[in-house]
C-alpha cells in the first residue's frame, strides 16, 4: 500500500435510503428557518429627490454603494439578503458584527461626495426562506433605520445590551419611541465606532508598519516616543486640570452675575390683586435687565415656578442662574407692605433682605429702591441712570399691568382684553410709552395666531409702536415691536434686522427679540447665526414654550427633522396640547416620509388650537400628500366655507393645492397672500417652508420671493 493511501468502503444501500428519506421529510424545514439573527437595515438619504432632479447621477452613486456595501458586509460575516429601492437589508449572526459593519460602511461613505446613510440595527427572531427574511425583528430594523440622523445608525436595546460594554463601541441613549407595527414601544440608542488605526497620526502608522522601521529608527523612535509621552502629559495637565479650572471659575462668575426674578406672592387674599403682585415682579425684571453684564432669566421661565414650593437651590439649577430674587406683596387700599429677599442659590443663604411700607403712590421708589440693592449685592452697575423713566402714575400703571396680564394668556379675548387695558392706561398718561408698546405687541399677535387679518390690525400695530418709540426712543419693547411689524408684515428685512439689533443693544436680555431675530435669519438661510440666536434666547428662558419649540424650528430649518422631533417631545412632555409643537413635529415627520405619524400630530394640533387655520392647512397638506385627496379636499372646503366667519389666509390654502399639485391654484393664492400682506408668507422661502420644494423650478416662484424681497431684482 503506497503511503497516504486510503481505503474505501462501500455505503450500505440502507444507510443512503434513510438519509433520502430524511431529506424529504424534512426539506420543508430546511427551507424555513426561525433563529435569532442581528438585522442591517440601511438607506441612502436623498436617493427619492436625486433621482427627480439627475437620474444618472442617482444611479451611479446606488452603484457605488453596492461596492461599497458588498464586500464590507461579507468581511464581518455578514449574509446580504436583497436591496430594496435605494436601501440594503443584510442579517449577522453576532450583533458586534453588524454594528462594526455599520461603522466601516459609514466611513466608506464619508470618501464619496453625496453617499450619506442611515442605518437602523435589531436583534431579534427572524424566519429565514427562500435567500429573505420576515419578521417584527425586521419591521424594527427598518424603522430604526428611518428615524436615524444623516450619517448616523439606530439601534435596539436588544442591541445596546451586546455592545454597551465593548470599548471600541461608543452608546448613547436617545429615547423611547412607538414604533408602527409595534406593540410595545422600543428604547433606541445611537452608536458610533471609536476612530480606528488608519486615522492615528502617522508616526504611530509608522510604527505599525513593521519591525524594520523600528530596527533603523530604534533610537530615534524612543526618543521621540517619550517626547510624544511628555508633551502628552503636559496637554493632558492643560485641557483636563489648568483649563477646568479655568473654566469652573468662568462658570462661577457667570453664575453669581446671573437671577432669576420670581412671581411676588399675592398676600392680599384677593384675587383681583393677582395682576399687581405680577406686575411688581415683573417690573423688578425688566428693570433688572437693564443692568450691565447681568444674564437676567425671563418672565415665561421664571414665572412657571409661581404656587410651587420648591426650594430655590433646585430652582436655580433648572434656570441656570446664581441668585433668585422672590418676596410677597399686600395690597390694601392705598397702603402696601412688600417683602423682598435676595438668595443665593449655591447655598441657599440670603443675600439680603428688606420690608418696605408705604403707600401705593411710592410704588416706584419702592422699585428703584430693591433694584439699587441687588445691583449692590452682585457688585455690577446700571447701564444709566435713568431706571424707570415710563410713569409716574399709579393708576396708569396698575392698568398697563392688567393689560400685560391678559396679554400674557394668549388667547383673542386675553388680547383683546389687552387692548382695551393699555389704552385706558394711556388715557391716564398719554406719554406712557410702554402701554403703545403692549398695543403694538397685541394687535402683531392677533395677527399672527390669525385673529385678525393684517388689514384689521397691522395698520393698528404700527401706529402704536411708532408711538412708542416717539415717545422712548430707548425703549427696547418699541425697537422690538416695529422689527417684529417690518418682519411680519412689510417683508423689509434690513429694517427689521435694525431694528431687532437695537432692541437687544438696549436691553440684552430680551429673550424675544433674540428669539424673533433668530426665527428672520433662519428664514433668510443664516442658519449659524439663527442657531446661536435661538439658543442665547432659550438660555435666557429656559422654560419658555414657544422658544424651545422655535429651537426645534430652526433645527427643523436646517435639515435636522430628527433633532426637531426631540425637541418638540421635552416641550409636549411639559404641556402636550400645545398646538405649536405638534405642529412644528408634524413638519418634521411630514420631512422624513412619516406621514401617518404627521396627520396624527396636525389632527392634535386641530383640536388644541381649535381650528385654527395654520393647522387644518397642514393637515389637509399631509392627506393630500398621503394619497387621501379626498380628507384633504373636505378640509379645503370647509377652510372656504369658514372664511366668511373668520380670517383665513390664501396662503393656507395654498399650502392643501400644494400638497394636491395644483402648481396654478398655488401660484394664485400666493399673489393673493402678498397683496393681502399675509404673515405667513415670511415662511415661503425654500428652506423655511419644505411644502412648497417642488414649485421651486418654477419662474413664478422666483417671481414670488423677488416680491417679499427674499430674492433681488
Amino acid at each position: 500500500m503506497k503511503p497516504h493511501q486510503e481505503i474505501y468502503e462501500p455505503i450500505p444501500l440502507s444507510t443512503t435510503m434513510n438519509f433520502f428519506t430524511t431529506f424529504k421529510n424534512n426539506y420543508q424545514s430546511m427551507s424555513q428557518t426561525r433563529q435569532l439573527a442581528a438585522i442591517m437595515f440601511t438607506d441612502i438619504v436623498g436617493y427619492t429627490a436625486l433621482m427627480g432632479n439627475d437620474e444618472q447621477k442617482a444611479f451611479q452613486l446606488l452603484k457605488k454603494n453596492r461596492q461599497i456595501q458588498q464586500p464590507l458586509i461579507k468581511q464581518h460575516n455578514g449574509n446580504w439578503i436583497k436591496e430594496i429601492g435605494d436601501g440594503v437589508l443584510a442579517s449577522f449572526t453576532t450583533v458586534t458584527d453588524a454594528v462594526m459593519c455599520a461603522g466601516a460602511i459609514h466611513k466608506a461613505c464619508r470618501a464619496v461626495e453625496g453617499l450619506q446613510l442611515r442605518i437602523g440595527i435589531h436583534l431579534g427572531e427572524v424566519v429565514f426562506e427562500d435567500n429573505d427574511v420576515f419578521g417584527d425583528g425586521v419591521n424594527i430594523a427598518s424603522r430604526l433605520q428611518t428615524l436615524a440622523p444623516i450619517g448616523g445608525t439606530f439601534v435596539s436595546e436588544s442591541v445596546y445590551k451586546n455592545v454597551s460594554n465593548k470599548k471600541e463601541i461608543i452608546t448613547e441613549f436617545v429615547r423611547e419611541e412607538n414604533l408602527k407595527n409595534v406593540s410595545e414601544p422600543v428604547k433606541i440608542y445611537e452608536i458610533k465606532i471609536k476612530e480606528t488605526a488608519d486615522q492615528q497620526p502617522e508616526i504611530v502608522q509608522g510604527l505599525k508598519k513593521g519591525s524594520s522601521i523600528i530596527k533603523a529608527n530604534k533610537r530615534k523612535a524612543i526618543f521621540g516616543i517619550g517626547a510624544l509621552i511628555v508633551i502628552a502629559a503636559l496637554l493632558s495637565w492643560y485641557f483636563f486640570v489648568y483649563q477646568k479650572q479655568e473654566q469652573t471659575s468662568t462658570d462661577n462668575n457667570a453664575l453669581e452675575k446671573s437671577i432669576a426674578v420670581l412671581p411676588f406672592v399675592n398676600m392680599s387674599g384677593d384675587q383681583e390683586q393677582e395682576y399687581f403682585s405680577e406686575g411688581l415682579s415683573e417690573e423688578l425684571l425688566n428693570l433688572l435687565s437693564k443692568i450691565q453684564d447681568l444674564k437676567v432669566i425671563s418672565r415665561t421661565s421664571s414665572f412657571s415656578f409661581k404656587g410651587k414650593n420648591e426650594d430655590v437651590r433646585k430652582i436655580g439649577k433648572t434656570l441656570g442662574v446664581g441668585n433668585i430674587l422672590e418676596g410677597s406683596v399686600r395690597k390694601s387700599g392705598n397702603t402696601i407692605r412688600i417683602t423682598a429677599q435676595l438668595i443665593e442659590v449655591r447655598n441657599g443663604t440670603h443675600l439680603w433682605s428688606e420690608t418696605y411700607d408705604r403707600s401705593i403712590e411710592d410704588i416706584f421708589k419702592v422699585q428703584d429702591e430693591i433694584s439699587v440693592a441687588v445691583v449692590q449685592q452682585l457688585k455690577t452697575k446700571l447701564l444709566s441712570p435713568n431706571k424707570t423713566a415710563v410713569t409716574e402714575n399709579t393708576a396708569a400703571h396698575s392698568l398697563y399691568l392688567k393689560g400685560r396680564y391678559e396679554w400674557g394668556k394668549r388667547t383673542r379675548e386675553g388680547f383683546l382684553k389687552s387692548i382695551d387695558y393699555f389704552n385706558q392706561a394711556i388715557q391716564e398718561d398719554p406719554q406712557y410709552s410702554l402701554a403703545y408698546a403692549g398695543i403694538a405687541d397685541s394687535y402683531t399677535l392677533l395677527c399672527g395666531y390669525h385673529i385678525l387679518s393684517p388689514e384689521a390690525s397691522i395698520s393698528k400695530a404700527k401706529t402704536a409702536a411708532e408711538k412708542a418709540m416717539q415717545l422712548n426712543p430707548t425703549l427696547a419693547e418699541a425697537y422690538e415691536a416695529t422689527g417684529h411689524i417690518e418682519f411680519l408684515a412689510d417683508f423689509n428685512w434690513q429694517k427689521a434686522e435694525d431694528n431687532y439689533q437695537e432692541a437687544i443693544q438696549l436691553n440684552p436680555s430680551f429673550a424675544t427679540a433674540r428669539q424673533r431675530y433668530a426665527l428672520m435669519r433662519a428664514t433668510q438661510g443664516r442658519f449659524t447665526e439663527a442657531q446661536e440666536g435661538i439658543k442665547k434666547a432659550q438660555e435666557l428662558d429656559p422654560l419658555s414654550k414657544i422658544i424651545n419649540t422655535d429651537v426645534g424650528l430652526v433645527y427643523l430649518l436646517t435639515g435636522n427633522a430628527i433633532k426637531t422631533i426631540d425637541q418638540c417631545k421635552e416641550v409636549l412632555d411639559i404641556d402636550s396640547a400645545f398646538s405649536v409643537a405638534l405642529f412644528v413635529q408634524g413638519m418634521a415627520y411630514e420631512q422624513i416620509g412619516k406621514t401617518d405619524f404627521a396627520i396624527h400630530d396636525f389632527q392634535q394640533a386641530v383640536k388644541a388650537s381649535n381650528d385654527n387655520p395654520i393647522a387644518l392647512s397642514a393637515l389637509g397638506h399631509a392627506f393630500a400628500k398621503s394619497g387621501n385627496k379626498t380628507e384633504a379636499l373636505k378640509i379645503l372646503k370647509d377652510l372656504e366655507t369658514s372664511s366668511d366667519q373668520k380670517y383665513v389666509s390664501p396662503y393656507c390654502k395654498a399650502v392643501i393645492y400644494a400638497g394636491l399639485g395644483n402648481s396654478d391654484e398655488v401660484f394664485k393664492l400666493l399673489n393673493k397672500a402678498v397683496d393681502d400682506k399675509s404673515v405667513w408668507m415670511i415662511h415661503l422661502h425654500i428652506s423655511a417652508d419644505p411644502r412648497f420644494k417642488e414649485f421651486k423650478t418654477d419662474k413664478r416662484f422666483i417671481e414670488l420671493l423677488k416680491r417679499i424681497q427674499l430674492v433681488k431684482e
